[in-house]
């Protein structure tokens, strides 16, 4: 398991991890196909899926770290505000910005990987089928990492046939790799601490309880009732204070806010607090959506996430429907619950 004379068993030896025989075949695999792509055959990627928690993502970090090449590792909500951004550029339509950005990459990047890669709006399908076309036609070799079987993206029934295109180019371009077969379970559930990050129920004691818990490790935080900008757009914030930051349910998943909002909350603050989760406020799919959106992107910038609700988050969401998107969020909520939250940090 080498690339470019770099073992990758000794990267995953030298960091006490401790592959099983399905990674093994996976990064076997990887290397195999990033030297024929050397070789100018046509191999354009791997596209590695499967449940919460498998490997994908760290073996995608690895192969990114030892390729020695010029590479470009990505979040799929950071690159999605990053195409959003290039599509917004004055005396060009959105097609010839998009073809701009698409090139630019494909110029300066031999090796594309994008983590959590999913679909779940039309406009974002387009677009990614025309990015990865370009990419694609200048052999690029491109990894990516999903909770989705390529057939399985855009979900939405009455929605899924605009994602055909991109499915057939993924089936054809990319070599598809499940990380489920053998093993069926998810590592993040190997540790955790009993930090009580998860509080419920939220009542005024709860609330008043956390608001001291969070001031005696030197975060300094205040109620607030005066809006914020973000994303140049007005929000209120429960409290507020220069590391921390806290919401209410109903003001951050139940508003009309995206994931480009969550990203610049996570860039501007360390400790972000939901409050006042509801079963009800699950319910809702707009709400729903955006705390899992919430969650995803504060669990890839290593954020430390507080949380009340009227019953353990975990349990309200496992009554919900099951869905790729909410085991995913379990897993995460499991996880970030085992960081340590360093009291001393803020002080």
């Amino acid at each position: 398991m080498s690339i470019n004379n770099i073992k990758l068993s000794s990267y995953f030896s030298n960091k006490g991890i401790i592959l099983n025989e399905e990674q093994i075949k996976i990064i076997n695999n990887l290397d195999v196909f990033w030297k024929i792509k050397k070789s100018n055959r046509k191999i354009t990627g791997c596209y590695l899926w499967g449940k919460p928690g498998r490997g994908k993502t760290m073996i995608m970090d690895a192969f990114s770290e030892c390729a020695k090449s010029t590479t470009i590792r990505i979040h799929y909500h950071h690159f999605l505000r990053e195409l959003h951004k290039n599509l917004i550029i004055k005396n060009y339509t959105s097609l010839d910005s998009l073809t701009i950005f698409a090139n630019k990459i494909a110029d300066n990047y031999k090796l594309f990987c994008l983590d959590e890669f999913h679909l779940h709006d039309i406009a974002d399908t387009i677009m990614m089928e025309r990015f990865f076309n370009i990419l694609f036609k200048k052999k690029v070799f491109v990894i990516l990492t999903s909770n989705y079987v390529p057939k399985s993206l855009l979900p939405d029934s009455k929605m899924h046939h605009h994602a055909q295109g991109i499915i057939n180019m993924i089936e054809k371009e990319l070599f598809v790799f499940q990380l489920d077969n053998y093993y069926n379970k998810d590592y993040r559930y190997n540790t955790c601490n009993l930090s009580n990050q998860y509080i419920y129920p939220y009542n005024k004691e709860s609330e008043t309880a956390l608001l001291n818990y969070l001031n005696s490790t030197g975060l300094d935080i205040y109620q607030n009732f005066q809006p914020i900008l973000i994303q140049k757009r007005k929000i209120t914030p429960y409290a507020i204070g220069k590391y921390c930051i806290w919401f209410d349910f109903d003001t951050i998943c139940l508003g009309f806010y995206s994931h480009l909002d969550y990203l610049e909350i996570s860039e501007k603050w360390e400790v972000i607090v939901v409050s006042n989760i509801s079963y009800y406020g699950l319910k809702n799919a707009d709400g729903l959506r955006r705390f899992i959106w919430l969650v995803d992107i504060l669990y890839d910038q290593k954020k430390h996430l507080f949380i009340s609700s009227e019953e353990p988050i975990e349990t309200m969401l496992s009554k919900l429907e099951e869905t790729i998107d909410i085991s995913r969020t379990i897993s995460r909520l499991h996880e970030m619950k085992s960081a340590i939250f360093t009291i001393n940090k803020y002080t």
